[in-house]
């Protein structure tokens, strides 16, 4: 008989939805996804409805997340973000060393689908490629596009990119640091995103970002002076925009410097008194 029962994303989890309609606690609920096969959520909504019922409290991570799960769960949320630990994604992480040669290194971390947008990145980097041999291409994680991705480069003979597959979770603040050290992180997703979390522990990590203009990442990066926002599908644009930060070494400084003030906002130590906050505002009767 816990007091609370704090649950994320029921809506994908039958053990989670099992758990809501037995559980007498103060319950809620974190909603993360922003989907656009909507027609899922439609099959869901009277189980989404009866169930939303046995919720205290209801979190959307971003305002986009809210608008589309206020249609299935019914009723008020508290709009708090994600969070980040800035102790482990900080400036003082060492970058991965065997990309320490002078190159400038666009760091992609991430799954490999396709709305994640590695295959524009690669086109853009394509044509950055024919005109220098300057950048180089870290992909880091794995996903069901993989071989094709694998593929495609090997048939366009495109130059250094290197697959590091799913690295483990300890190593991933290192490939943030390479990005920040001479490079960028790019994270060009173009749809699905509620939030952009990727984004923060990059900036967190004092690496500059370029990034999908999707209404997830627009939560996270509000002006150019945080990161840049692309329509990945432009590949021309993309490759511009990549060229323009590879050639601006103060740009990139001033954009890792505002990033980085900006993404320690997001820190557990700042959201987490948020989420407790709510909890006691959804518990304790008012007066």
């Amino acid at each position: 008989s816990p007091d609370i029962v704090h649950l994320h994303s029921p809506e994908i989890s039958v053990p989670s939805l099992q758990f809501l309609a037995q559980s007498d606690s103060s319950n809620f609920a974190t909603f993360h996804a922003q989907y656009n096969r909507r027609w899922v959520y439609n099959l869901w909504r009277p189980i989404g409805i009866a169930l939303g019922r046995k919720l205290l409290g209801k979190i959307a991570v971003s305002q986009a997340c809210k608008d589309m799960f206020s249609a299935y769960y019914p009723g008020d949320y508290r709009v708090i973000p994600n969070g980040i630990n800035t102790e482990r994604f900080n400036p003082q992480t060492e970058p991965v060393k065997r990309y320490l040669d002078g190159k400038f290194n666009i760091v992609f971390i991430g799954r490999l689908e396709d709305r994640k947008g590695l295959g524009f990145l690669l086109k853009a980097y394509q044509k950055i490629r024919s005109q220098t041999d300057r950048p180089r291409l870290i992909v880091v994680g794995d996903g069901q596009l993989k071989q094709e991705y694998q593929d495609y480069v090997e048939k366009e003979g495109i130059p250094d990119v290197h697959f590091e597959g799913r690295v483990p979770n300890e190593d991933v603040p290192a490939y943030y640091a390479t990005a920040r050290t001479n490079g960028v992180y790019c994270s060009p997703a173009y749809k699905g995103e509620s939030f952009g979390i990727v984004l923060l522990e990059a900036m967190a990590s004092q690496a500059p970002v370029i990034a999908g203009n999707n209404e997830g990442y627009r939560q996270v990066i509000g002006t150019r002076n945080e990161g840049i926002l692309v329509k990945p599908q432009d590949t021309d644009l993309f490759a511009r925009e990549i060229a323009l930060l590879m050639e601006d070494e103060e740009l990139r400084r001033k954009m890792a410097d505002t990033g980085q003030a900006k993404a320690r906002l997001f820190d557990w130590k700042y959201v987490g008194k948020q989420i407790l906050s709510y909890y006691e505002e959804c518990i304790i009767p008012k007066s």
